[in-house]
């Protein structure tokens, strides 16, 4: 089990003794909360035209849950945040198959 999450690498060489850098690979998945997009508590997936998958899931009374992006990453874990890039393919995404609806 990993409990370190994205400091895996770190625990690994600095607890465990072990040289990581070849065997772990970070993405950065990114997820955007919106106000509530349907009136009902099913979710959705989706699949675009690149192939990938992503989500809408009602979350709390009043948002949707919008995510995931999938891509690589190699900057420091506590830097992490969600993309202007990313949240417009999220936001660009959902609008298009909500929108045929």
């Amino acid at each position: 089990m990993n409990a370190a999450g994205p400091w895996v690498a770190n625990v690994i060489s600095d607890v465990v003794g072990l040289k990581t850098n070849d065997r772990i690979r970070l993405v950065q998945g990114s997820h955007i909360v919106v106000n509530r997009l349907y009136d009902h508590d099913r979710c959705y997936i989706f699949q675009n035209p690149d192939g990938r998958i992503f989500f809408a899931i009602p979350y709390e009374d009043d948002f949707t849950l919008v995510g995931t992006t999938d891509r690589d990453y190699d900057a420091a874990p506590e830097n992490v945040a969600a993309s202007s890039e990313e949240i417009d393919y999220l936001v660009q995404a959902v609008s298009s198959y909500l929108a045929r609806m």
